[in-house]
């Protein structure tokens, strides 16, 4: 486990030790880097993106992440693979369906979405700056250097656009926050007073309302106090978002891909870039789907070594 301790002089909120997804205080400070850390989360179903996760993390030489354990099947896995984890659970569902396939859509699928979205507020007001990830999205290069050269972001979030619209270079944000829904599988969201609070009225509206959905509702919340109709900084490349109190830039969709974009359009070959990450979206198929997209794309690290051994060999083609 890395040892890591906040700057000198950074005042930390008061928090509860505990925090709403079973993660402590003391938990984030021994991971994060620079008051950095990449969050994600998985089930028993989803085992196997887990694995995937984790060796992309271990060939990025990236440490200072944590996957938050739904259950303890995997929670035990990870333990045994000595993985930054911590029991997460649901606090909507019991210790039986949270093992299985949420089913994007389903009402086990908004119940894992409030508890991520739980888990991002007290993030924010614990003073740690995060990156947070979807499983079942793959890291192909380390995204923390290109964060920096935004400084002035409070936000950053990937879309689902599906063409690139930057206007100062492939490496510059898309030029408008509202063009396209955002989608919160890729987040990079920074401790400030605009984002606590934004983070805050997001936990409060989907507490409330059992239908709400969390991506919808972040999308209410950054348009809020006609944010859409803000001008974007042509310097910074950012836009005053949720009533002008959070900077807000959408990340370059060929660098920060959806589904769409790399699996299918394969944008990024197409403008010769090499991408952060692709997030399994614009999927069909469900989970076997988006783990035959990584397949085909040589992106798939998910299996166990006995998957690669047969005793009686394999067979080989010379063309």
């Amino acid at each position: 486990i890395l040892l890591s301790t906040f700057g000198s002089g950074v005042s930390l909120p008061k928090v509860d030790n505990k925090m709403a997804g079973g993660l402590t205080k003391e938990m984030v400070q021994r991971v994060a880097i620079d008051n950095e850390i990449l969050i994600t989360w998985a089930n028993a179903h989803y085992i196997d993106f887990a694995r995937n996760f984790i060796a992309h993390m271990k060939d990025l030489g990236i440490e200072n992440y944590m996957i938050g354990a739904m259950d303890k099947e995997i929670m035990k896995y990870l333990q045994d693979k000595e993985v930054n984890t911590w029991f997460m659970g649901s606090v909507g569902m019991n210790e039986n369906t949270v093992k299985n396939d949420f089913g994007w859509g389903s009402q086990n699928f908004h119940k894992m979405g409030r508890d991520k979205i739980r888990l991002i507020r007290d993030l924010a007001e614990l003073g740690v700056d995060a990156l947070i990830s979807d499983i079942d999205v793959v890291w192909m290069r380390n995204p923390f250097p290109y964060f920096h050269t935004h400084p002035q972001a409070d936000l950053l979030v990937s879309t689902d656009q599906l063409q690139n619209t930057t206007s100062h270079g492939r490496a510059g944000l898309e030029n408008h926050i509202c063009q396209t829904p955002s989608n919160i599988g890729i987040m990079w969201i920074k401790s400030t007073p605009g984002t606590i609070e934004m983070t805050k009225e997001w936990v409060d509206i989907i507490t409330k309302d059992s239908r709400a959905w969390d991506q919808n509702v972040f999308n209410e919340l950054k348009a809020k106090g006609n944010s859409c109709g803000s001008q974007r900084d042509e310097q910074t490349g950012l836009m005053d978002a949720y009533d002008k109190k959070v900077k807000l830039g959408v990340l370059p969709v060929v660098l920060f891909s959806n589904g769409h974009t790399f699996y299918v359009q394969k944008l990024h070959d197409r403008q010769d870039e090499a991408p952060y990450a692709v997030h399994a979206t614009f999927q069909f198929g469900g989970t076997p789907g988006k783990r035959n997209r990584m397949r085909e794309a040589g992106l798939w690290l998910g299996n166990e070594e006995d998957y690669y051994k047969n005793d009686a060999g394999f067979m080989t083609y010379t063309p």
